[in-house]
């Protein structure tokens, strides 16, 4: 059975990266990219009806904010935004490749980048690991990029000694 070629299309949240397999009855399984950064596996039906638009982040949400469910991302210490971490890894990724971001002009604008391996978040919270309460993340070499071996969390009242100097 031919089937229609799903790649590259975006239903809500998730893009389509190939075709997983065909089950036994003829129907197609799509690997998709959530924009949370997770995959999932969809089938075909699910997509174009919409009634799949995300690998479920979008009802862990709504339980978060319902106060229903106290973790996203095997992590703690949630609200309706996500995790401590998981805030930090995705501001962390607008500033240095968000022009619009208000602080773009001293990360993005000066050249500091994302490591490759941390464009996704488990690779992330692996390396960091949770943030301590009143830490926030910090580049050792304020010239380098976000990657392991220069971030560590420093606790806040300790930020100040590692500024950049215009």
């Amino acid at each position: 059975m031919a089937h229609h070629d799903l790649v590259g299309n975006r239903y809500g949240r998730l893009f389509v990266v190939g075709l997983e397999s065909v089950t036994t009855g003829g129907h197609a399984m799509w690997l998709c990219h959530c924009r949370c950064g997770s995959l999932t596996i969809v089938r075909t039906s699910s997509l174009v009806n919409g009634h799949t638009q995300s690998c479920g982040c979008i009802q862990r949400e709504a339980a978060i904010e319902t106060g229903m469910l106290n973790s996203r991302h095997g992590a703690c210490r949630t609200d309706r935004h996500g995790t401590v971490e998981y805030r930090t890894w995705r501001k962390m990724k607008e500033r240095c490749y968000n022009p619009r971001d208000k602080r773009y002009k001293d990360y993005g604008g000066r050249g500091v980048t994302v490591c490759k391996r941390w464009l996704d978040f488990a690779s992330f919270l692996e390396d960091m690991g949770f943030r301590p309460s009143g830490y926030s993340i910090e580049r050792i070499d304020v010239d380098g990029n976000y990657e392991p071996g220069n971030c560590v969390w420093l606790p806040m009242k300790d930020q100040w000694k590692t500024r950049r100097r215009p």
